[in-house]
């Protein structure tokens, strides 16, 4: 007990200067019952449990009611002796024990000499008798042989029920989630400690699909050692040594000659893949040095040492292709003649003077005549009356051109790398292909594992992940010319202590450090073509180190230029240590625990340095909507951005913090039919401050910004106030104390068996990760930090056009609105909850083959969502000029980007899974999901993809309480792995042998089916003010849909309440159209040549995609563009083959 006092008090002094590291057990517990031939119970009995693979051996006897619990075990195969005085040993040679497993082992003891023993059968369950958890385990088989289209583990994590992944077009990045919680909310986890990337969400090393022994999905109402996010917890175990040598060699290769074709591809398009992905893995026990131990300079490491190490390279040259659209041909020398329609409004207008000619439109008719623009020598621009080859009318009279004169010489310029459509007839379509590469993708680890003594063990891993890659910027459709160069390099150092005080009191110590070094350079990092084009106002002349293509976004376009946060590079180290104490009272397994981490992120955020430039056709109003981008085209060519945007400076931030976590958890066996499982955690989760104090945090509710750095003044105007004078810390947001985790679980056996059990649970969960919000609303942030936007005159003035390519930051900003971009958060925001329930029947069918159905759900609360606090919120009111008249609640700031945490979500599903362990070479997992996920927002960081949309009115978020982003109502998939029963030792063929056994036997078929209903998106309009650009709802968008397109876009008409006002707020609500659905079927067929008794052969043949069906990522979402409601990307490629040898030994 002084032990137990001690160790506490230790963790409390720890806490007291530290602080939630995801460091969770992945090691087993074996659990039994020893009873006599009448079913009483054996006392005192002697349970030994023992690795087979290298000896390692653990001791237990049973208490009073004859329980025994074995704990912090290896995940792997056991021999298990149970013995005691009058009755023969009880001995089972293979005891599998699964990842973070709980198993019952219990043996009746037959009377008779302990000499004597009984060989005691025991199946590998199928169904979970003993804790509340929802989730899966995927067993080395099926991670080693199911077909993997990139060999990415992760990608099997979907075949357990509740997982979904984040859209494929999100340029967020993809990541995973389940029952209801974000896809950046899923935990990753190796070895014990932490692998996952806190600023992507994703995994921090990947490791080789060879190296991995298993790994566990758990997705609702875990145990209380178990947090730091709300979400999934993906728990993998690495391969460690054994007694005997053994290891593998293989290569993968794929080549486009094999593959389909994409759906969207031109069926001239000439497909290019090259993929090699080879590697190999070793292990064995591991000679040390003796020490005087023996006449040996070197002891050979049985059954104390061991090692593994695993190699993994891939290199690829793949085509990406896009059907995308750029402008017209003709528009690039200014004629706009061709979409002119009947009547008026319709073609391109440029109202030229301050007040219209007419009450209602200035450009009303064709004797009317408009102002043009007129640019002199010097770049000023002034309004003229249109001579009659230029005026701009509104019909289709054919005295006037609807040419438009080249008055820009930067546009001119830019115009030179913007893309032309190559579809047919003057269409706008461009259909394009872009090489990529992985130049080379290196994969390495190492693992030793140590036995000291009987009741001390420990590990030490070493894993890195390497690579280089030309590729497209994440989520966005690249114009030939602006990818992006990555170098990414990340390694991952693991250590953990295992000792056994006594049998019943077991301390497991571990300790990670994940250390990332990311670093992206833009294609065009070689050239300064800010100066190449004449843009001025912008620093890169002075530094090479930031040159390349500016920005350019055309509405109705895609973004044309290098990225505008490259190059970019972050470095991340996060420090992780745990501690647990195991102690089995009795029917009682307690578990007491700390967690600390200490995440350091470290970014230099380039984000506009080279500018932004965007074009919203506002001065080229009215325009036959039909045509998409004309109007923002002809901003273009005059000159004439809605808004740019620019970078002041850019010096990395430094953020740092300690975390911490405690947690209790008692895994109560009441009776042999009922387990209680209880536990309680609390995370203390600050957020991270900067070391130098370079942060600030905007408070709507003062109209000012804090500075953790003190009072900030320029020119003696104070412009930032000190945080501390307000009562914040130094990370300018105060720590939320509540994070209380109370958690309940119980296990139900009704009939006293294990065929049948009842499950269920409930809980709350945090997700405390705190890199984001403070990299990204607080570090870089004004005035250390000044981005800043100009954006037009909101009326129609003298001073209209004061906002030109060539003058893109002006110094007299009176016409223009606000300029500085400051950002923050809340400073008391709450940290994101999560109430998870469920409950489980589970039934063994046949001792092979488990079923269970349940329901799950879960109820979000804080959830975080980012949007512009000081948007121009559409008043419905025009001015003098008819014109709209929109407000800023800010009108001196310019974008205000706000996190709040006020999003709420719900979840409810049932969930189905069949389950059969490899028996007879037949290895089966089914589940199928039937559920509704809805919320006000589904990701932090809003965009532009039909999804991630910000809210549309941000004073009243009701309105977006939809289906959620990653919604899907169905979802279905299937895996098998099946030895085929032909040849040696197989049920028919059983005595072939020579060429009757190479042709017949060996022969193995894998594959992985899947069946998703459609996710919901939300149709909008490139509103140039509002936030959502949602329209107005007329009619069925499923009905009367024109041909070539998936839903009608004539149900939906733009908010207007003139013909020149479309910034008001739509009727239509988020998400409320359904996307196409997703089907797949992935095969692979293998053929084993046995060469030695230990020695295997393996060819392989995958084929993914292997219907060759197609399937669609959401259509255009965007009402005004040419392609609305037209499929533009794919969700998978078509129909591809990779072949492969594998030699284990």
């Amino acid at each position: 007990m002084k032990k137990m006092t001690r160790f506490f008090a230790l963790s409390f002094i720890i806490a007291s200067f530290a602080i939630v590291v995801s460091a969770q057990s992945y090691r087993a517990t074996l659990v039994g019952r020893v009873t006599d031939p009448g079913g009483a119970n054996v006392a005192g009995a002697n349970v030994t449990v023992t690795q087979n693979g290298t000896n390692f051996t653990r001791n237990t006897t049973t208490n009073n009611s004859g329980e025994y619990a074995v704990s912090e075990l290896q995940p792997g195969s056991y021999s298990v002796k149970i013995d005691a005085p009058g009755f023969k040993s009880a001995i089972n040679q293979d005891v599998v024990l699964e990842t973070d497993q709980t198993r019952r082992f219990d043996v009746g003891l037959d009377v008779g000499s302990v000499n004597e023993s009984v060989t005691v059968e025991a199946e590998p369950p199928t169904i979970n008798t003993e804790t509340p958890e929802k989730g899966e385990v995927i067993v080395q088989r099926q991670v080693q042989e199911l077909p993997l289209n990139v060999r990415d583990f992760t990608d099997l994590a979907k075949l357990v029920p509740g997982i979904y992944q984040r859209p494929s077009e999100d340029d967020q990045g993809q990541g995973l989630g389940s029952a209801g919680t974000r896809t950046d909310s899923t935990n990753f986890i190796l070895d014990g400690v932490s692998n996952r990337n806190d600023r992507n969400g994703g995994v921090g090393v990947n490791t080789s699909v060879d190296s991995i022994q298993e790994f566990k999905v758990s997705t609702s109402t875990y145990s209380a050692e178990y947090g730091r996010l709300a979400g999934a917890q993906i728990s993998v175990v690495s391969k460690s040594g054994t007694n005997r040598y053994s290891g593998s060699l293989f290569e993968f290769v794929r080549n486009d000659f094999f593959d389909a074709t994409n759906a969207l591809s031109d069926p001239l398009d000439n497909k290019v893949l090259r993929r090699h992905q080879f590697g190999g893995t070793f292990g064995g026990p591991l000679p040390f040095l003796a020490f005087g131990e023996s006449n040996k300079l070197f002891e050979s490491g049985k059954d104390k040492t061991f090692f593994f190490a695993s190699f993994e390279q891939l290199r690829e040259v793949r085509s990406v292709f896009s059907d995308s659209e750029a402008p017209n041909e003709a528009w690039y020398s200014g004629n706009f003649s061709a979409i002119r329609g009947s009547g008026t409004n319709t073609g391109v207008c440029v109202p030229g003077s301050a007040v219209n000619t007419t009450a209602s439109n200035p450009c009303n008719d064709d004797t009317n005549r408009v102002t043009c623009l007129s640019r002199s020598s010097s770049g000023v621009i002034t309004k003229v009356e249109c001579p009659v080859l230029n005026v701009i009318p509104l019909t289709v009279n054919p005295a006037f051109p609807n040419i438009l004169p080249a008055n820009s010489a930067i546009a001119q310029r830019i115009l030179q790398y913007l893309p032309r459509a190559n579809g047919p007839n003057g269409s706008q379509d461009y259909k394009f292909s872009v090489l990529t590469n992985i130049l080379p993708r290196n994969l390495f680890s190492a693992k030793i594992d140590r036995k000291l003594t009987d009741d001390n063990s420990f590990y030490f891993r070493f894993s890195l992940d390497n690579r280089d890659a030309y590729q497209p910027q994440a989520g966005r459709i690249n114009y030939p010319g602006f990818l992006r160069n990555q170098k990414y390099r990340q390694n991952s150092y693991a250590f953990g202590d295992t000792h056994s005080f006594t049998p019943t009191l077991i301390n497991d110590f571990r300790i990670g450090l994940l250390d990332t070094d990311n670093r992206i350079l833009n294609e065009n990092n070689d050239q300064d073509f800010v100066s190449i084009l004449g843009l001025t106002g912008l620093p890169t002349a002075s530094q090479p180190s930031l040159w390349g293509f500016p920005a350019i976004r055309i509405d109705g376009f895609p973004d044309t230029g290098d990225s505008a946060n490259i190059p970019f590079n972050y470095l991340y180290k996060n420090l992780s240590i745990s501690d647990s104490l195991t102690w089995i009272v009795g029917n009682h397994n307690f578990k007491f625990g700390i967690d600390v981490v200490r995440p350091n992120y470290i970014e230099s955020d380039i984000r506009n340095v080279r500018g932004d430039f965007r074009f919203r056709g506002r001065y080229s109003n009215p325009l036959n909507a039909t045509v998409s981008g004309a109007n923002a085209f002809a901003d273009l060519l005059y000159g004439l951005p809605d808004s740019t945007q620019r970078q002041i400076g850019s010096e990395p931030a430094d953020l740092i913090a300690w975390q911490s976590a405690f947690y209790v958890q008692d895994n109560w066996r009441v009776t042999p039919w009922l387990t209680f499982n209880l536990g309680l955690r609390y995370d203390y989760t600050p957020y991270l401050y900067e070391k130098t104090n370079r942060i600030s945090n905007f408070i709507p509710q003062l109209g000012v910004t804090a500075c953790a750095g003190g009072e900030f003044r320029e020119n003696g105007t104070l412009i930032c106030v000190d945080g501390a004078s307000l009562g914040l810390p130094r990370a300018l947001v105060n720590t939320d104390n509540n994070n209380l985790a109370p958690r309940v679980g119980f296990a139900l056996k009704p009939f006293n068996d294990d065929k049948t059990v009842i499950r269920g649970g409930a809980g709350i969960f945090y997700s405390t990760e705190t890199i984001n919000p403070a990299r990204q609303q607080l570090a870089n942030n004004y005035p250390y930090l000044n981005r800043q936007s100009f954006n037009r005159a909101s009326t129609a003035t003298a001073n209209y056009f004061t906002l030109t390519l060539d003058n893109p930051f002006p110094a007299d900003r009176t016409n223009l609105q606000g300029v500085t971009t400051p950002q923050g958060i809340p400073t008391d925001a709450q940290t994101p909850e999560l109430y998870q329930f469920n409950l489980t029947l589970e039934r063994e069918l046949l001792p092979d083959l488990g079923f269970e159905i349940g329901y799950v759900g879960s109820l979000g609360r804080y959830l975080g969502m980012r949007y512009n606090l000081n948007f121009n919120y559409p008043t419905g009111v025009l001015g003098a000029d008819g014109r709209p008249i929109n407000a800023r609640r800010f009108p001196a700031l310019g974008d205000i980007t706000y996190q709040s945490q006020e999003v709420n979500s719900s979840y409810h599903a049932m969930q189905v899974a069949v389950r059969r362990r490899s028996k007879n070479g037949l290895t089966l997992l089914a589940s199928y999901t039937f559920g509704k996920a809805m919320d006000q927002n589904s990701n932090t960081n809003n965009s532009t993809t039909a999804s991630q949309r910000g809210p549309q009115d941000i004073y009243d978020f009701r309105n977006e309480w939809a289906l959620a982003d990653y919604h899907r109502t169905h979802q279905f998939s299937a895996s098998f792995n099946y030895d085929l029963p032909f040849g040696k030792g197989r049920k028919f063929f059983s005595g072939a042998n020579g060429i009757t056994q190479v042709l017949l036997g060996g022969w193995q078929l894998n594959g992985i089916a899947t069946a998703l209903s459609g996710r919901p998106f939300t149709p909008a309009y490139n509103a140039p003010d509002t936030s959502g650009g949602r329209p107005n709802l007329v009619g069925d968008p499923m009905a009367n849909v024109p041909a070539g397109r998936y839903f009608n876009p004539a149900a939906f008409t733009r908010p207007t309440s003139t013909a020149d006002n479309p910034d008001l707020f739509g009727n239509a609500g988020r998400n409320i159209v359904i996307g196409p659905g997703f089907q797949s079927v992935d095969l692979s067929l293998f053929k084993n040549f046995r060469l030695a008794e230990k020695t295997k052969l393996q060819l392989r043949w995958e084929v993914f995609n292997a219907l060759n069906r197609p399937n669609f990522q959401v259509p255009q979402h965007i009402l005004d563009a040419s392609d609305a409601a037209q499929f533009r990307l794919t969700a998978n490629e078509g129909r591809e083959m990779q072949f492969a040898v594998r030699l284990t030994f």
